[in-house]
């Protein structure tokens, strides 16, 4: 029995990653606005914080969301056990209450939040020119901070994902489009779903086609004209303009979509209808 238990321990240790939020700092935030709704600045217990968030206290959802929070720096405890409380941060009020337009205080903000896990810093640190591979974060994740394999992956994918999310990769890429002067697709207008087969359009009502640079939320309803919501492939996607849209705005659009494409993917080549338009 006890060769067993060693083998247990061992097959724990071996198995379990270092401490990392399972959720995005975008989802991250909007639970925080979530927490806020209802408790505003104050301190709420915990199981109440967890019924705020549609989980029951004793879920791991729960428990995994406010770890979350408190490893962005977005949440605080209050005590303990069964007097255990939660309450919101400096740092997640000064996010989620800031509505200005383009808040440069905000975006640092966020960028801070980013970094607030120890492994993030580090990992800014050794690639302090911008992110590598997703290959060599993995591997880095899984030889050098001893992650196992499929919770390198989700790490990867948010890392990534917050790095867009606060604008750290979007200046390249949005000032390599507002530089191009050549514009293949001059010619052609671009409707929201050229294939409705395969896009489930929801309704219609806003996004900036600068998402890693305006704060999220920061569009107010009454300075939106025009939404809309697709549907492609069970990602809900939803599109704010403060003006009406024109074809210029969606061929704005469709080439940081390429280029965000070429971004993930690591293709140099633009996708086949860029190269047939550009021959047409």
């Amino acid at each position: 029995m006890a060769e067993t238990a060693e083998v247990s321990e061992f097959k724990k240790s071996r198995d379990r990653s270092p401490s990392f939020p399972f959720i995005s700092l975008e989802t991250a935030l909007r639970r925080a606005q979530e927490f806020y709704s209802f408790e505003k600045r104050g301190s709420a217990p915990y199981s109440v914080a967890a019924e705020h968030w549609r989980y029951s206290p004793a879920s791991s959802g729960a428990l995994q969301t406010v770890a979350a929070l408190k490893q962005y720096g977005l949440m605080v405890d209050e005590g303990s056990g069964q007097m255990r409380k939660v309450k919101l941060t400096d740092l997640a009020l000064r996010i989620i209450l800031d509505s200005r337009a383009d808040s440069t205080e905000r975006t640092n903000y966020m960028r801070q939040a980013a970094r607030m896990p120890p492994i993030v810093e580090e990992i800014y640190r050794n690639w302090p020119d911008g992110l590598p591979s997703d290959s060599t974060l993995n591997h880095h994740l899984v030889l050098e901070l001893q992650f196992n394999e499929q919770t390198a992956a989700k790490a990867v994918k948010i890392i990534k994902e917050n790095y867009a999310f606060t604008g750290e990769s979007g200046d390249a890429m949005l000032s390599e489009i507002s530089n191009s002067t050549e514009d293949s697709m001059s010619g052609r207008d671009f409707p929201v779903a050229a294939d409705r087969s395969q896009i489930d359009v929801v309704d219609a009502g806003v996004i900036s086609t600068r998402p890693g640079r305006v704060p999220h939320g920061a569009l107010k309803a009454s300075n939106v004209v025009a939404t809309e919501r697709v549907k492609a492939k069970g990602i809900d996607i939803e599109l704010r303009f403060s003006e009406e849209p024109t074809a210029d705005a969606f061929r704005f659009l469709s080439k940081y979509i390429a280029l965000r494409i070429a971004d993930l993917t690591g293709a140099d080549d633009p996708p086949a209808d860029k190269q047939e338009g550009a021959g047409a």
